[in-house]
């Protein structure tokens, strides 16, 4: 097995799904402080803005070869002003399509803190080689929702995101032989 990461992304953007907006989302690539914010997740005025825009972050850098993925560990810093955002959107992208299993788990704390999610063979919705982590089109994509939508002191829920990365891992190589001659 070979291991590479933690790499963070190098590139981010919104997918314009119609919630509500990450500005600068390009913050989200490194962990310094700076952080992409949505704008206020407000349900109440209009409900698909009670949800943040699909956030998709790749350019991880992974150098592996052919070989199978077996694990990808992404973890990423996020907060929200209240205490009321949780995960409705965590994903794989391959070739710019999100795939696999969504690992939607958490709700997102007031303080800045690392959430982590794991996707192994099993979880991909498709074969996932190194090559395909190597791919710029590769990526993870976040989403965040207001769930307190029917607390109007509430509705003005906004998201954070400092930092995405990601680690994986692939299986050995395999090498064929093929044996010629004659056998008796």
């Amino acid at each position: 097995m070979a291991t590479q990461g933690p790499f963070y992304a190098t590139t981010a953007s919104n997918a314009g799904d119609g919630g509500t907006p990450w500005d600068s989302p390009t913050l989200a690539e490194a962990e310094d402080g700076a952080q992409a914010n949505s704008g206020p997740l407000d349900c109440l005025v209009t409900p698909a803005l009670g949800s943040t825009d699909t956030i998709n972050l790749g350019g991880f850098g992974f150098t592996f070869g052919a070989s199978p993925v077996l694990s990808i560990v992404m973890e990423f810093k996020r907060r929200c002003d209240m205490g009321f955002v949780f995960d409705f959107g965590i994903r794989l992208v391959k070739s710019g399509v999100q795939t696999g299993v969504d690992k939607s788990l958490f709700t997102w704390p007031t303080g800045l803190a690392y959430a982590t999610y794991t996707w192994t063979t099993g979880e991909f919705g498709t074969i996932v080689t190194g090559l395909d982590l190597a791919d710029a089109v590769f990526g993870i994509s976040i989403k965040g929702t207001n769930g307190a939508c029917d607390s109007s002191p509430f509705n003005n829920e906004a998201a954070h995101i400092d930092a995405v990365r990601v680690t994986a891992t692939v299986a050995d190589s395999i090498i064929q032989r093929t044996m010629v001659g004659t056998y008796l």
